[in-house]
């Protein structure tokens, strides 16, 4: 399970209380942002609220001196006086609630975490300490590695070809079928620890991930046993490390052995050199 953490406001952040690897808990503020508008804003709202409060201290006091007066003009006066006193307490109230709604979206500049874990983002306190943010800007991210763990594998999208005709193939016979895989974890290079999964979600549209281009995302499950029966890592949690590199096999069928080993050229004379022609 994995959780982006996101600037809610523009601004600055002030502080940085976690570092990579922190274990966190589900609402612990991570991150002090601060915004300059908004301190403006607030700036402006005590300006108004001191100035509405100096006049009904004003306008009270005028109130006190024509109860005691006895003259005949003074009902006039006291009423008058008195609705001014109303007019100024509906301000006062109406700052009051603009008050209250800048204090509540100044609690945004808070940064907090959506779900318990551990801090993935590597260095995270010299990315963004001390730097402007963007609203929706990603911040860092959050893992929870006692969860189950998944696989995650980005396809050239000139190889979605063979997966789909694939898939086809398989959906025809069975609605449900899967696509399977085997993968080899970076830090488990050896042949004999392939792990064993399925295709459990395939991206609706490609898009550019590193040198590799235009890539189709995949989600991909896999028995959680094979940790600990084939890679001897028991405790996922304490060992693995999330974001670790793989690289996976999809089962596409079978094929001539030269198409197996020579496909990539006969694909690139068809794209680059048939197709020009």
């Amino acid at each position: 399970t994995r959780q982006n953490v996101f600037a809610e406001l523009d601004g600055m952040i002030d502080e940085v209380r976690v570092e990579h690897g922190s274990t966190v808990k589900q609402g612990d503020v991570v991150a002090i942002q601060r915004s300059n508008q908004l301190d403006a804003e607030m700036a402006q709202l005590e300006s108004e609220l001191a100035k509405i409060d100096e006049q009904i201290r004003t306008v009270k006091k005028r109130r006190a001196m024509l109860q005691d007066d006895r003259s005949g003009a003074r009902e006039v006066d006291l009423a008058e006086v008195t609705g001014e006193l109303a007019t100024l307490r509906e301000e006062l109230q109406g700052v009051q609630i603009r008050r209250k709604l800048l204090d509540e979206k100044r609690e945004e500049l808070k940064i907090v975490l959506p779900i318990d874990g551990r801090v993935t983002t590597w260095r995270v306190v010299e990315r963004i300490e001390g730097r402007p943010v963007s609203r929706g800007q990603k911040l860092m991210e959050i893992a929870d590695p006692s969860g189950r763990w998944e696989a995650e594998i980005y396809l050239p999208e000139a190889k979605m070809g063979h997966v789909n005709e694939q898939w086809q193939a398989l959906r025809a016979e069975d609605p449900e079928a899967k696509l399977q895989l085997t993968f080899i974890l970076a830090t488990h290079p050896d042949s004999s620890q392939r792990l064993v999964g399925q295709v459990e979600e395939v991206h609706t549209s490609a898009e550019v991930h590193g040198e590799d281009g235009n890539t189709v995302r995949m989600r991909v499950s896999f028995d959680q046993a094979q940790l600990a029966e084939k890679l001897g890592v028991p405790n996922p949690a304490e060992e693995l490390k999330v974001g670790a590199d793989l690289k996976a096999k999809i089962h596409c069928g079978t094929r001539a052995i030269g198409y197996v080993w020579f496909h990539d050229l006969f694909e690139f004379v068809q794209s680059r050199i048939l197709f020009r022609f």
